[in-house]
């Protein structure tokens, strides 16, 4: 197990997995630079053929990037948080990354996720503008390590942009798109330059400051050596900063699930209209021309809680049946839905809301369970207009029985149980000028005066 706070160090060659680490203390280790003391220097007298100019230059960066520590945040990215690794104030620390050391962190998604974006915040210390490189790569569990530091290993799944202007020394939040399927799983975020169409060359001279708050505190931040690196090839060294990193996701569906606010019995009475009968243990749903048995189950469902402008994707009602009835050619009761805008209150017209059916349920030959999909158009049409959608439910046209379980026998059987799942609002041209108006607010003040 590493522990933070020290610096690691494996010599292995691109092919190598994770699990032959070989461990290295390494010296004084000097965390504001992300790199131990020695190494740096060792890094520094590498380059004979660099000028002296280049040696103060490295060197006045590095004491700049202790000592500066005003942030100013872009927090125009969209989606939702999938992680982020710190927050707070920034820390006279962090890591530096260029073209032959890289930065990498793993992060663990729980769920089968869609990817939106990754970022993070980033300084430079050179004058003119660069763009580092975003990278997910897959990793096996939370010990892994990519395939081979250059990312060339195969368990690279994509790789986006991201643009950091010149002389950010105060620290700057940007994010690329990336959209990517993500099962469940632990992967790692690279952050690099010199590849994957991102600048390079020696002048690259980027940086992630730490953070107060280290929101994810077991992790193994690390620096990825390249291949091309003069000194340590193939090194990488954990690093004991709190840089900040984030992703975000698309948002998912979710799923509005309620039981009716009531579930009636219609029966005619006989004038052309219907009684309803409430109270009961069980709806007992029959239809029979030839004995003029017409019972019918009314039921109302609250779904105000739903966006009124979200996108239904599917749509079901779960019953418990409790009784059905068959004969000896092979009929069963098949149940046919009607939906219609209800109002929250049984009224005895609803059991004749047969305009619109929604559903029809498959031939019923078992007790227990059973779900009938109704039309997901149907129930977005009701969004807005009404805050309940009613169900009139018909009896079967063979003339056999089906009965189920309703809400005053909810301690024996799940009453009638709607389920929704529902999609993302796509929002409105005023709520995108508003954001856009921010956005340009916010990129205006970034710099402090």
């Amino acid at each position: 197990m590493l522990s933070r706070g020290r610096h690691f160090a494996r010599f292995l060659a691109p092919s190598s997995v994770s699990n032959r680490r070989r461990k290295h203390h390494a010296r004084h280790p000097y965390k504001n630079l992300g790199l131990t003391f020695d190494l740096a220097i060792d890094l520094l007298f590498y380059y004979e053929e660099i000028s002296m100019i280049r040696y103060c230059t490295l060197l006045a960066t590095a004491f700049s990037f202790v000592i500066l520590g005003e942030l100013s945040l872009n927090t125009a990215h969209a989606g939702i948080p999938l992680f982020e690794t710190a927050n707070g104030t920034v820390q006279p620390s962090g890591v530096l990354f260029n073209d032959d050391s890289w930065y990498f962190h793993m992060f663990e998604v729980t769920a089968p996720t869609q990817l939106e974006s990754v970022g993070g915040v980033f300084k430079n210390y050179d004058s003119a503008p660069a763009t580092a490189f975003g990278a997910v790569v897959g990793l096996s569990d939370q010990f892994d390590l990519p395939n081979s530091n250059d990312l060339s290993g195969g368990d690279l799944l994509g790789t986006t942009l991201v643009d950091i202007p010149g002389s950010e020394f105060n620290g700057l939040e940007v994010s690329g798109p990336l959209s990517l399927n993500l099962a469940a799983g632990w992967y790692g975020l690279v952050f690099g330059s010199g590849a994957f169409g991102a600048s390079s060359g020696p002048n690259i001279n980027l940086a992630m400051p730490s953070f107060s708050n280290d929101l994810i505190p077991l992790d193994f931040p690390a620096s990825l050596f390249q291949p091309s690196h003069p000194s340590f090839p193939n090194l990488v060294i954990f690093q004991d900063a709190e840089p900040r990193l984030f992703a975000t996701a698309v948002a998912g569906p979710s799923t509005f699930i309620g039981e009716p606010v009531f579930d009636v019995e219609a029966s005619p009475d006989g004038a052309g209209g219907f009684l309803l009968e409430e109270g009961e243990f069980i709806i007992n749903l029959q239809q029979s021309g030839f004995s003029g048995i017409d019972r019918r189950g009314v039921l109302e469902f609250d779904i105000s809680s739903i966006p009124h402008d979200a996108p239904i994707i599917s749509a079901s009602i779960l019953y418990t049946v409790t009784t059905f009835s068959t004969d000896n050619f092979g009929g069963k009761p098949v149940v046919r839905l009607f939906g219609y805008a209800g109002n929250g209150t049984p009224d005895t017209t609803d059991a004749d809301q047969l305009s619109n059916m929604i559903g029809v349920s498959d031939p019923i030959d078992e007790l227990g369970l059973t779900t009938i999909d109704i039309d997901p158009a149907f129930v977005e049409s009701l969004l807005g207009q009404t805050d309940y959608l009613g169900v009139t439910m018909l009896g079967s046209e063979n003339g056999h029985q089906f009965g189920f379980g309703t809400l005053e026998a909810s301690s024996f059987w799940q009453p009638a149980t709607l389920s929704i799942v529902y999609g993302v609002p796509e929002p409105s041209t005023v709520t995108l000028a508003v954001l856009a108006l921010l956005s340009l607010l916010a990129y205006g003040r970034r710099r402090k005066v």
